[in-house]
Parts: C-alpha cells; structure tokens; sequence
C-alpha cells in the first residue's frame, strides 16, 4: 500500500470546500463565477488523474485518521483501480455540469443554492466511492441521500420542484439498516473497515448472522434505489 499524501486528503475535500465558497463567490461574479468555482473539481480531477500508473501497477492508495483507537474507529479512505475510476467520473463530470450551469442558470434566482448542492452531492459521492473504514462509508451515504434531496428539489419556490423531497421513502430506515449491517460485520470479524473484511476470509460467510447480515446491508442499498425510483416518478 502506498500512503495517500496531505495533498489527496485536500483532493478528497475540495468540493466540500467548494460547496462553502460558492454564497461570496456568486455575490460577486453572478453566473461568471461558474469559472473560479469549476477550478475545485477540476483540481481534484488532475489530482487523482496522477494516480493512473500507481494503480495500473496494481498497487493502491490508503491513509485514514483515528477516531477511536480503543475501538479500531477510523476516518479511512482507499484508491484502487475501481473507486479511482469513478473519482475521476464524479471530478471530471462535476467540472463540465458547473460551467454548463453557469450559463444555463444565468440570472436564475436560484443558482448559488444550486452551486452549493451540486458541490455537496459531489463531495459526498467523493467520500463515498474512496471510504475505505464502515464510519467514513456510512457517514458519506448519508450525505450522499441528503444532498441529492437537496438537489432535486433546490428549486423549493415551486411545489413541484420540493415534491420529491415529500414522497421518498424514510431514510432514517435506510440508514438504521445499514449501520446494523455493518455494526454486525465489525462484530463477527473485528473488522471495522473494507480492506480489513478482504483479508478476514470467510469468517463472515460462517457466521450464524450472515444472512441477517446480509438482509441488512441489502436492503439499505434497495431503499435507497427505491427513492431513486420514487424521485424518478415525480
């Protein structure tokens, strides 16, 4: 493994960062401010974009950050060639939907709370795709649903722009599932993060919670599809 450096942890926070100076930025520059602000995923883009011949060589990028050290608790976050892939999906797509909103969203009264949306779903499904530790993974699924709550319904004014927002279903169920789902994996293997469960083996698979744990961690994952399917009816 090679360690990820201060400069990715940034790489990993740049759209969060983005996300908090888009009200000032937009003040100031209105629709131009598409510009200065495209530059956040655009950096973290050729940030990650750097790490395609690490990770063509077969070796990933891991660092994390203690929480809880008693408990094996950590902030953790792991590059291989998959979650690299989509990093650059989110940073290089992120880049073009802020400078075509720039222009598409020129004097609409709306367009910082957009800004700030588009910027949170991004850092969210950021965190998401690189978590490598149970906690980080969690905490970011979690975002990622707020913000794409946000997002489809940041046109609030209008009722049908906050009507999905209404009709999706709890997520506060959703996410109680896949916490216990993972709460039980950490209990069965003492693994509190992805790598770790990789190298466990099969202790998972023998354990009499198996398919309880299993019902768990999938049915958050399809209560979330469902809302998909629920804002995609509206």
């Amino acid at each position: 493994m090679e360690s990820v450096t201060g400069l990715t942890f940034l790489a990993l926070c740049l759209p969060l960062l983005g996300a908090i100076t888009v009200p000032t930025t937009v003040r100031y520059l209105g629709h131009n401010a598409a510009w200065p602000l495209s530059l956040f995923p655009a950096l973290a883009f050729l940030h990650f974009l750097g790490f395609l011949p690490t990770i063509a060589a077969g070796h990933n990028v891991q660092e994390g950050l203690h929480w809880v050290p008693s408990l094996n608790l950590r902030f953790s976050w792991l590059l291989d060639g998959l979650s690299l892939t989509f990093a650059l999906m989110i940073t290089g797509i992120g880049t073009l939907i802020v400078h075509y909103a720039g222009g598409y969203l020129n004097r609409h009264a709306d367009q910082s709370r957009f800004f700030s949306f588009i910027f949170l779903f991004m850092g969210s499904m950021l965190g998401l795709v690189a978590s490598d530790s149970f906690l980080t993974l969690f905490v970011f699924w979690e975002l990622t649903l707020i913000a794409s709550f946000l997002l489809i319904g940041f046109t609030s004014a209008r009722p049908r722009g906050a009507l999905p927002c209404r009709r999706l279903p709890s997520p506060a169920e959703e996410g109680c599932q896949l916490l216990a789902g993972l709460s039980l994996i950490w209990q069965v293997t003492g693994a509190a993060d992805m790598s770790s469960l990789l190298r466990a083996g099969g202790a998972l698979r023998e354990s009499p919670v198996y398919l309880a744990t299993l019902v768990l961690i999938l049915g958050g994952a399809f209560t979330k599809s469902a809302q998909f399917l629920s804002i995609s009816g509206c």
